[in-house]
């Protein structure tokens, strides 16, 4: 599992080095749309939402 997440973080910051000051822009708003999802249609896993935004936040 590791490997994996590894990986992604790799072609993420990879990919979103390509993007237009724009593109970045849609792609927060659209990370936050996700997110604000997720709290709604399953706020029993919280915490983990919570902990995936702070680490995606991280990552942008």
């Amino acid at each position: 599992m590791e490997y994996e997440v590894a990986a992604l973080k790799v072609v993420l910051k990879s990919l979103l080095l390509t993007l237009t000051p724009k593109q970045k822009q849609l792609v927060i708003q659209d990370i936050k749309k996700t997110i604000n999802d997720a709290s709604s249609i399953y706020p029993h896993y919280q915490d983990v939402i919570n902990k995936t935004e702070q680490y995606v936040k991280k990552m942008l």
